[in-house]
């Protein structure tokens, strides 16, 4: 996201959640709200009520207003949830692209990869080989 800041050429940054979709939900709809439980899945590194770098993305897309972000993760830990201004969830949209990716995909995923490349994946890669299969046109990708 830094780079792409400071000018990489790069398109969209591509972020695959499992159900515990909380960054999928920001950047799709602006709105943060905890879920009222967190449900296990086979990609437990990233089962999350809140993401670890939610923050530090406000703080970057924000373009560094920490009094905004401040008030946003104060909120947050107040009421589970917080609504992001409009033209920060703007801004997150042209530079992520996520996807939220079922046990069940991902569990697939790896069993594909294992089949076609004799290469056993572990469910968080999964989830990102998922995201980046359903990325818009044959862009290249680095990963």
């Amino acid at each position: 996201l830094i780079a792409k800041r400071m000018g990489l050429p790069v398109g969209k940054l591509i972020g695959g959640t499992n159900i515990n979709d909380a960054f999928h939900r920001v950047v799709s709809s602006g709105s943060f709200e905890r879920s009222p439980q967190m449900q296990q899945t086979v990609s437990e590194a990233i089962n999350i009520q809140v993401p670890y770098n939610l923050e530090r993305i406000l703080f970057i897309m924000s373009y560094a207003d920490s009094d905004k972000v401040t008030r946003w993760m104060e909120k947050i830990a107040a009421t589970g949830k917080v609504k992001i201004d409009v033209d920060v969830t703007e801004a997150m949209q042209a530079t992520f692209m996520t996807r939220r990716v079922t046990d069940e995909v991902t569990l697939a995923k790896m069993r594909e990869v294992l089949a076609a490349h004799d290469i056993a994946v572990d469910p968080h890669t999964a989830v990102g080989l998922v995201a980046a299969d359903k990325q818009a046109g044959n862009a290249p990708l680095v990963a």
